[in-house]
């Protein structure tokens, strides 16, 4: 059996939609059977969203999350604009990046 691809998503800006469509998309088992997934982001902000949507986060623990840490201890704000959030998401981009090369 073929080794199953790797693909690497970021969850863009942490108080965005961005982690709640990652979590939705991976909760689909068709979707999560298309590849070996590898999630860039805070888990934090992954928790905080399925929180606010009713979603069951621990349903996706075969998933990699790769968790840079770098909102420990910022206040999560869904919604809200913050430099923090910004900064992060770069960061989540150049992570995805440099687990390519």
């Amino acid at each position: 059996m073929p080794e199953q691809i790797r693909l690497a998503v970021t969850i863009g800006d942490p108080a965005g939609i961005g982690p709640e469509v990652v979590l939705k998309a991976l909760l689909d088992s068709t979707v999560r059977a298309m590849a070996a997934w590898s999630i860039i982001g805070d888990r934090e902000a992954l928790e905080a969203a399925a929180r606010s949507c009713g979603l069951d986060a621990a349903a996706i623990k075969e998933t990699e999350i790769v968790d840079p840490h770098l909102l420990d201890g910022v206040p999560m704000a869904l919604g809200v604009m913050r430099a923090d959030y910004g900064r992060a998401a770069m960061h989540y981009v150049r992570t995805a990046t440099e687990m390519c090369l």
